[in-house]
């Protein structure tokens, strides 16, 4: 008769599987921060390219409209668009921002996608609200938004007019196009600095996107960060 031959599986010890799971542990807990980073920066980078693709949008149609800015709008932007006197960029650039990603008519449509930070997209668990704002403070001499207001039938001015600002200081020496944020990321937070009721944005992330600053369009058209205001809260004890 033929020997039979016995196979050995040996299986793992209680002690080397809490090793394994040990050595999973640890290498997730660093590379969890790191992914966190980079999916960080690359939502700032696409946040950029929207504001981009936004500000060549606004030249262009600059330049079609014998130098008069897009308007009149509104300084929160609504992702329920009826017409052009809505207040909303998207519908007035929808010429000049291309194709959105599914068209669902022969016509353009606005790309109301370019609207929306991806960071907020994330805090808001991807709801389609827009989350940049119109910079609304009046132009010196003129007494109104670059863009109009929609909300008091302002017509927009003229982009001539923005030089306008040369004339306000800051730290004594005049300001200029490049320190003047036009469009910017919103949030909850923001209107609470400039001291507006909270309620009405609710729609809005809580807190800034990007952490430490927010991005923004220039009237310049570049694109760059803006730091965050430092709120202090003075507490005043009533004694009873």
């Amino acid at each position: 008769m033929m020997p039979r031959l016995r196979t050995s599986h040996p299986a793992f010890t209680l002690v080397e599987l809490l090793v394994v799971m040990a050595i999973i542990a640890i290498l997730t807990a660093i590379l969890l921060p790191a992914l966190g980073q980079a999916r960080s920066r690359a939502d700032s980078i696409q946040c950029v390219s929207h504001l981009r693709q936004i500000g060549a949008g606004i030249a262009a149609y600059v330049t079609d409209h014998e130098g008069r800015m897009p308007g009149p709008l509104r300084m929160k932007q609504s992702a329920d668009v009826g017409g052009e006197a809505d207040g909303s960029l998207a519908r007035l650039l929808e010429n000049y921002l291309g194709k959105p990603a599914v068209a669902t008519t022969a016509r353009p449509a606005p790309r109301e996608d370019l609207f929306i930070c991806p960071a907020a997209a994330r805090q808001l668990r991807g709801r389609n609200t827009p989350t940049y704002i119109m910079n609304m403070l009046p132009v010196p001499g003129f007494e109104q938004p670059a863009w109009g207001d929609a909300s008091l039938r302002q017509a927009p001015l003229q982009f001539a007019a923005m030089s306008n600002w040369a004339d306000a200081q800051i730290d004594g020496r005049p300001l200029t196009l490049a320190e003047l944020w036009a469009i910017k990321d919103a949030d909850q937070r923001y209107f609470q600095e400039i001291g507006s009721e909270p309620e009405s944005v609710k729609d809005l992330p809580p807190t800034p996107a990007h952490g430490d600053h927010r991005n923004a369009l220039f009237y310049d058209f570049h694109v760059g960060p803006v730091k965050l205001l430092k709120v202090v809260i003075t507490v005043t004890r009533v004694e009873p």
